[in-house]
C-alpha cells in the first residue's frame, strides 16, 4: 500500500496524571517538549514518511488537540479527529472509530515516539496470514529495570506474541511494547458485545487475539520514548537535543 493511502490513527485521549500539574489544563500530547507540543514530534515523523491520513482519538481536553492539529497542519494533512465523550480506555477509542479503518491501518500511542519505517511495519503485516491482524513494534530491552517500561510481552521463536503482560516480572518476558502496530480491521473481530468502557486494547482485546495466533512481533531497531513521566520527558528531551547537536 502506498503510504499516503495508510490510514494512520494515533491514541490522544488520555488524561496523563503521571505528569502531574503539565497536563491539568492541557492534554498529554500537547505537552511541550524543547518547546515544541509533543504531537508535533511524532506527526513530522509520519510525515516525512509520506503518510497523510490521520486519524486522531481525542478524548480529554480534546478541543486543544484538534485546534492545534488544524492550525499546524491543516493545509499539510487529511485529518479526521474522533472524540470521546466519557472515557474508553484504548480499545474503545479505536472501536469508536471503526468506521475509519475499512483497510489496514497503523496505530500509535499519542505519547510514545518511535523512529521505525513504518512502511515495513505495514509491508510485514501485509505479507503474514490473513489471521495475523496486528503486527505490533518490540524492543528488546536490555534493562527492564531502568527508565524504560519493563518488559511486557513474550514471543514465539517465530516471532509470535504469546502473551501480554503489564505488571509483573516474568522471565518468560523479553521484549517491550513499543507503542506502535500495523493492524488489520479483523482485529474488530475480537471485540465483544458485551464489552463496557473503559476497554483496554492492550490487556482485553490482545488477550483474545494472541490466544488466536493473531499478533505478531516487528522488531525495532532502536528504543521508544515516551513523555509518560516527568522523567520521561526529560529523557526524551536530552536524545532530541543530542540527536540536534550531532546534525550541527
Amino acid at each position: 500500500m502506498r503510504p499516503e493511502r495508510v490510514p494512520v490513527a494515533i491514541l490522544c485521549g488520555g488524561r496523563g496524571t503521571r505528569l502531574g500539574p503539565l497536563t491539568d489544563a492541557s492534554p498529554k500530547p500537547l505537552v511541550p517538549v524543547l518547546g515544541r507540543p509533543f504531537l508535533g514530534y511524532q506527526t513530522d515523523l509520519l510525515g516525512r514518511q509520506l503518510f497523510r491520513r490521520f486519524v486522531y482519538l481525542t478524548g480529554y481536553h480534546g478541543d486543544q488537540v484538534e485546534s492545534w492539529l488544524r492550525h499546524s497542519f491543516g493545509d499539510k494533512l487529511d485529518m479526521v479527529f474522533s472524540r470521546e465523550v466519557e472515557p474508553l480506555g484504548t480499545g474503545g477509542a479505536l472501536w469508536n472509530a471503526r468506521r475509519h479503518f475499512e483497510e489496514p491501518f497503523l496505530l500509535l500511542n499519542g505519547d510514545s515516539y518511535l523512529d521505525l519505517d513504518y512502511g515495513a511495519l505495514l509491508e510485514a503485516l501485509l505479507a503474514a496470514p490473513s489471521g495475523v491482524v496486528a503486527m505490533v513494534a518490540t524492543w528488546r530491552n536490555p534493562d527492564p529495570t531502568g527508565a524504560i517500561e519493563a518488559n511486557n510481552l513474550a514471543l514465539s521463536e517465530n516471532g509470535a506474541v504469546t502473551l501480554y503482560q503489564k505488571r509483573g516480572a516474568s522471565p518468560r518476558l523479553t521484549h517491550v511494547d513499543a507503542g506502535a502496530g500495523a493492524y488489520r480491521p479483523g482485529v474488530f473481530g475480537f471485540f465483544r458485545p458485551d464489552d463496557r468502557p473503559p476497554v483496554s486494547l492492550e490487556e482485553t482485546i490482545w488477550p483474545r487475539a494472541i490466544a488466536a495466533g493473531g499478533i505478531r512481533a516487528f522488531p525495532a531497531a532502536e528504543r521508544p520514548w515516551d513523555i509518560g513521566t516527568p522523567e520521561r520527558l526529560a529523557a526524551f528531551e536530552r536524545r532530541l537535543s543530542e540527536k540536534a547537536a550531532l546534525t550541527t
